[in-house]
């Protein structure tokens, strides 16, 4: 009995130890959102922990969480490539360490009455789909957003033009599906869950998804990405290591677990319908990537679409985005 004792102090002793010395860092999100669930992983599962990280995770809307990291009040941010690449290319210091989604995820979805009247089907080559929808209504999350520059991307390359011939309004995106329902907006452009969710509960139809394959040429698609100023992981190397072991372990995780994974976003989302999320896992999970190495070709698309979308401007192009790459953190 006393040996027992005496152990189970220790081990007490160890934890609390471990707990002391754990380095805290702050991994900025913009958001709520399912493309962050790596990172809920990550934190859920004790996976930074594990490695001797207190990870906090504030949301800093926007690019704010960029701007962050820039200033000093945060050391990481996980975020969209679109507000990175045009500070890179502005001349910031910023790394891209890791990417924890690979896919573009984005969707069109439409009412089925306003579907049904278009001069095409869903099935249709995607630029006779594009074509079809002038004059249609879209919500966005924000102007000059993902989503409007999805919208604008399409158009470039097919003969919409994005300004005249459909009109777009900003809806936040909890209010994307009630707008459909009610018929203020003919369709919307978002991820999911509420593409799914238009489907189930407001007659909706997806006209054009990134993430099931319908624009070949964004994949792969540095679609989430984490950054950090090249100092940081200089001077603190062991942080960086760590921070990004912790993001493989839960991409090993997502992808041997579904159940587990499912659990990790219940509890981080109690408030969503557990179906309509279950089925949200199944569209995204295959949209994470096996590693966390950042591929060039998956930065150079991220940057033609930014071009093409009109989130960046032609004098912002970099040619070589390889000094802006950091894949020394990957575990191989």
């Amino acid at each position: 009995m006393k040996t027992w004792f005496a152990a189970a102090i220790l081990a007490v002793g160890a934890a609390h130890a471990s707990l002391a010395t754990a380095q805290e860092v702050t991994l900025a999100l913009p958001t709520t959102s399912l493309v962050f669930l790596p990172n809920y992983v990550a934190a859920d599962r004790g996976f930074w922990q594990k490695r001797g990280l207190e990870v906090k995770s504030p949301i800093i809307s926007g690019a704010g969480s960029s701007n962050a990291v820039l200033s000093g009040g945060a050391d990481f941010t996980t975020i969209g490539p679109g507000s990175t690449l045009r500070l890179i290319a502005r001349g910031q210091k910023l790394s891209i360490i890791g990417t924890t989604v690979d896919r573009f995820l984005l969707e069109f979805v439409l009412r089925k009455d306003v579907a049904a009247r278009l001069p095409a089907k869903p099935d249709a080559d995607l630029a006779t789909r594009v074509k079809a929808l002038k004059g249609v209504s879209f919500g966005v999350d924000s102007i000059n957003g993902y989503s409007h520059s999805f919208l604008r991307y399409l158009s470039g390359r097919y003969g919409l033009d994005p300004e005249r011939d459909v009109v777009v309004s900003p809806v936040q995106p909890g209010n994307l599906v009630p707008s459909l329902a009610a018929k203020r907006i003919d369709g919307f452009i978002y991820g999911q869950p509420w593409s799914l969710q238009a489907v189930n509960d407001a007659d909706g139809v997806i006209w054009i998804s990134g993430v099931s394959g319908d624009v070949p040429e964004l994949a792969p698609f540095a679609y989430m990405i984490t950054i950090a100023k090249p100092e940081t992981c200089q001077q603190r190397r062991a942080i960086c290591e760590n921070l990004m072991a912790g993001l493989q372990d839960a991409l090993d995780f997502i992808h041997a677990d579904p159940e587990g994974t499912y659990e990790v976003l219940r509890r981080k989302l109690p408030q969503m319908n557990p179906d309509l999320l279950r089925q949200a896992l199944d569209v995204v999970r295959p949209a994470i990537p096996r590693s966390t190495e950042t591929k060039l070709e998956a930065i150079a698309k991220a940057q033609e679409f930014g071009l093409i979308g009109g989130m960046m401007e032609a004098n912002e192009q970099v040619t070589d985005w390889q000094p802006y790459i950091d894949n020394s953190f990957v575990r191989r």
